[in-house]
């Protein structure tokens, strides 16, 4: 796991949330989360009461916890807290003016700290003679790491904090190239690379636009280097051991412990298959920021698209424009246009063929699909058919997602109100509305004899009015029906069932 630092620290505010891994049929992976070593605020089951205990002392927790520690701030300066809220007994600067600015680092889990003084003010070449390193008592324990050792490069001014199974490490900057020191300030790699990752057990040294790979417990590069990997941003047993490599100009999966591609390199672009926010809304997945299957990757290969497991074999074709996946599906689109979706659950294509449209009716196994002018409507489990091609329906005006109802164009441009509920269409040639004060009910109107249905959001109709005109509005358990143009006087007043009640048994919704 690498940590950015800019500057003060506090864009550790930002840091990324766990995620989630699951195989391509959405079973959960175990992840291996004994290399990370961050909490957030819900990880720790009195932050509150810390968070408070450090307030009252003046102290404010600007970042998430790292080994168990805080950074926290008090008048400007830094310090460090264990998870318990006390203040660790080091040589904090308590007048910049005089002793500098000093900028701490988190304790590694060996227990050794990084202090720097004059962060902000001294430049890159007299900055090595002012970083110390201390244990956790507050005894010194290096200084001065060497000539024109630096935590800053140019403007960037930022070093990176890599936290591993097999130690900690910090980026150091030397005339224009970077290093690596361990928990103790020794030199654990040379400054000679332009940029330094790392995923699991594995350091990625960028060189003269060529990666080599690092074994960290071995300390020893294999043999293999690559034009460009493609690192996930957090570590588990998967993507410790396996990552998406490009060699020759052709993108694979490379088996880092065996150094073979477990997916030769013959693609155009390879990925991971994301998904933004999870496809779990209701449950604790929901508040992550991605969820990834790591035994299914999208592919690409001469402008074609496709999917391709672990074990090397197609998913989906890889013959497709677009291939864009979410939840537990993929959208694809063939070079005619044509679309189908891809169910990851159960490995197959969704729909028999591929239509120009699809429309799937939510919460039902309902799908409408247009194949060539218009659309038909059919139970997909069932094979029922609710409209079809004969009908000659050209347009799907409105999907409601939250209403019983599809507002559906004809090919004479009437339009028609299709009941989800009934599967047949309630008018054919008309309009649907609100009904005023309240969002319980509607009402639907045949524009051919005027005749009006007032529905509830399930769809059912509660009863139907021959020949009416005007504005319908609900107050207190009744239906007011107002004459065209005329507002402010109820015409007519129906209950619940439709029967129609003396109209002092209802009240003005504008007032009469």
């Amino acid at each position: 796991m690498k940590i950015k630092v800019l500057f003060l620290l506090i864009p550790f505010l930002g840091f990324a949330q766990d995620y989630e891994i699951y195989n391509e049929k959405g079973a959960s992976l175990v992840s291996d989360k004994s290399g990370i070593a961050v909490k957030f605020e819900s990880d720790i089951p009195n932050f509150n009461q810390i968070e408070k205990k450090l307030q009252d002392k003046g102290y404010e927790i600007t970042t998430n916890a790292v080994n168990n520690y805080f950074i926290v701030k008090k008048h400007g300066v830094q310090y460090i807290s264990d998870i318990s809220g006390n203040i660790l007994k080091l040589p904090y600067s308590k007048n910049k003016s005089v002793n500098g600015n000093w900028q701490v680092l988190y304790p590694t889990r060996k227990g050794t700290i990084f202090m720097m003084k004059n962060w902000e003010n001294k430049p890159e070449s007299s900055t090595s003679n002012n970083i110390e390193i201390y244990d956790l008592k507050g005894n010194l324990l290096n200084k001065n790491l060497g000539p024109n050792i630096s935590f800053k490069m140019g403007m960037s001014n930022y070093f990176s904090y890599i936290i591993t199974k097999n130690g900690d490490f910090i980026t150091f900057h030397k005339n224009g190239k970077i290093g690596l020191l361990d928990e103790f300030g020794k030199i654990f790699l040379d400054a000679e690379y332009d940029k330094i990752e790392n995923n699991g057990n594995y350091l990625f040294l960028t060189k003269n636009k060529s990666i080599s790979i690092f074994e960290i417990s071995s300390k020893k590069k294999l043999t293999t280097t690559f034009e460009e990997v493609k690192l996930t941003d957090f570590s588990n047993n998967f993507t410790s051991n396996y990552i998406i490599s490009k060699l020759n100009s052709k993108y694979g999966l490379y088996h880092l412990p065996t150094q073979k591609w477990a997916i030769l390199n013959q693609y155009d672009d390879f990925s991971y298959f994301f998904e933004k926010l999870g496809f779990d809304q209701g449950t604790k997945k929901a508040r992550l920021d991605d969820v990834i299957y790591t035994t299914i990757f999208l592919a690409e290969k001469d402008g074609k698209k496709g999917a391709i497991s672990i074990d090397g074999s197609i998913k989906i074709p890889i013959e497709y424009e677009i291939v864009n996946c979410q939840e537990k599906f993929c959208k694809v689109v063939n070079f005619e246009k044509s679309r189908n979706k891809f169910n990851l659950e159960k490995g197959q294509m969704e729909y028999k063929q591929f239509y120009k449209e699809i429309f799937p009716v939510p919460n039902t196994n309902i799908i409408a699909v247009k194949l060539n002018n218009n659309w038909k409507m059919s139970d997909e489990n069932t094979h029922e058919i609710y409209f079809t091609e004969e009908d000659k329906i050209t347009e799907l005006i409105s999907k409601f997602k939250y209403l019983p109802f599809l507002n559906v164009k004809f090919e004479n441009n009437q339009t028609g109100i299709f009941s989800l509920k009934t599967k047949k269409f309630i008018i054919r040639n008309g309009e649907f509305g609100r009904i005023e004060g309240t969002k319980s009910y509607m009402y639907l109107r045949d524009k051919t004899n005027y005749k009006t249905f007032i529905v509830n959001r399930s769809g059912e109709v509660l009863f139907e009015q021959e020949k009416t005109k005007g504005r319908f509005a609900y107050s207190k358990s009744n239906f007011l029906r107002y004459k065209a143009g005329q507002y402010k006087k109820i015409y007519k007043c129906y209950n619940l069932e439709g029967k129609e009640v003396h109209k002092s048994e209802c009240t003005p919704l504008y007032g009469n």
